[in-house]
């Protein structure tokens, strides 16, 4: 019998977040897109909408990730309170990603729900 292990991340750095209107954040997801492409999709939970980039991989990188701590390059959010599974802008569509049964998506959308702006 092969042992399987559970180890979830323990924590999350970003170390760039912008918070954008929706429209806005729309708006660029579908730049330079054609009518009738499908755009890169959007996730979804606790009322946030939200892309995300890691940092390029490199070996300190990797051993943190297999310590339990990931990095973002920079994630790029908006408050969209109910869930959409796409979001439709000039004929494009953006598939939204529900991942509210996700622990860590949970956590970190309620924390850049309740960020307070700097």
């Amino acid at each position: 019998m092969v042992e399987i292990e559970f180890k979830p991340l323990r924590k999350v750095v970003i170390h760039e977040e912008i918070e954008h209107e929706l429209n806005y954040l729309v708006r660029l997801r579908v730049l330079g897109l054609q009518k009738q492409s499908l755009a890169q999709p959007l996730s979804w939970a606790e009322g946030i909408v939200f892309s995300r980039n890691l940092m390029p991989i490199n070996d300190d990188l990797i051993k943190q990730w297999l310590d339990g701590v990931l990095h973002f390059q920079a994630i790029e959010w908006a408050r969209m309170p109910k869930y959409r599974k796409e979001i439709k802008h000039r004929g494009i569509t953006i598939p939204v990603i529900d991942m509210s049964d996700n622990p860590t998506i949970i956590d970190l959308a309620r924390a850049l729900k309740n960020r307070k702006k700097v």
